[in-house]
């Protein structure tokens, strides 16, 4: 029945109908993309400082147990200490934040 009304028709009065379909899978493709981008830009932006897995106060004490020997212990420190460095874009001295543990 349906199938009938449409052969019926002719083609210039589906054409209201079709731009207006077409019109809407633009518009979302186009909000899709905006989406997408403002995402993007806000996962991108977001502070991307280092993991790092150990303070310097929990290295301190593996060593002082024995559990990390003096060539473990400085290596690590220094791989702690460079997780904690600031980029060479965002300015300023390399240091560790404040509160971090700093060797005496």
């Amino acid at each position: 029945m349906m199938v009938n009304v449409l052969l019926a028709r002719s083609p210039s009065e589906h054409l209201p109908a079709l731009f207006l379909g077409l019109g809407g899978i633009v518009f979302l493709a186009i909000v899709g993309v905006v989406v997408a981008i403002t995402l993007r830009k806000r996962f991108a932006s977001e502070d991307r400082s280092p993991l790092v897995p150990f303070t310097l106060a929990e290295l301190k004490r593996l060593h002082h147990e024995g559990q990390l020997t003096d060539e473990e212990y400085e290596r690590m420190k220094q791989r702690t200490l460079a997780g904690y460095a600031i980029p060479a874009d965002a300015g300023g001295e390399e240091q560790p934040p404040e509160g971090a543990d700093r060797e005496r």
